[in-house]
């Protein structure tokens, strides 16, 4: 009899463990106030860690990320960029495009400290210049009105 006694009250002490445990388990699954703030101060911490980058700050990166892209930036840059001494072709090129921009009107580079901006604006217009007409021109004009003019006998015939 002992014997069943001593099993039972080791099951019963094995089955307030395993309760325990099962207890913890559902707490830790639950969502508390306190869990909330303590997830809530994580993700301020990870918030302000954030580094942001871009020309308009858009991109967020941790540092983790932020280290990575400056190493593969590091490693990638000095594989490809492969300096070399120009060509004559690639000169006489370069001199060809140079002369046809400074050949086009409409086209003017204008160097600022952000870059090179194309100005499309036209030269303000002159005003053109009324030719005089000679006196022979103008006796030509009379002489071709004349010749072209219907008196209104004409038209009574013609009608």
């Amino acid at each position: 009899m002992k014997n069943t006694r001593k099993n039972s009250t080791s099951s019963s002490s094995s089955d307030s463990d395993s309760d325990d445990e099962m207890r913890a388990r559902l707490l830790a699954a639950c969502v508390s106030a306190e869990m909330i703030k303590e997830s809530s101060k994580k993700m301020s911490k990870i918030k302000d860690k954030i580094i942001k980058v871009g020309p308009y700050e858009d991109i967020e990166l941790s540092p983790q990320q932020y280290k990575r892209v400056a190493e593969l930036l590091q490693e990638l840059s000095d594989l490809t960029f492969d300096f070399r001494e120009p060509k004559k072709k690639t000169n006489k090129r370069l001199l060809e495009q140079e002369r046809i921009f400074d050949e086009c009107p409409s086209l003017r580079m204008s160097k600022f400290s952000f870059g090179a901006l194309i100005n499309l604006v036209d030269e303000p217009s002159r005003k053109k210049k009324r030719k005089k007409i000679t006196k022979e021109q103008e006796d030509e004009k009379l002489a071709a009105i004349a010749s072209m003019a219907v008196t209104f006998d004409q038209i009574k015939t013609m009608v």
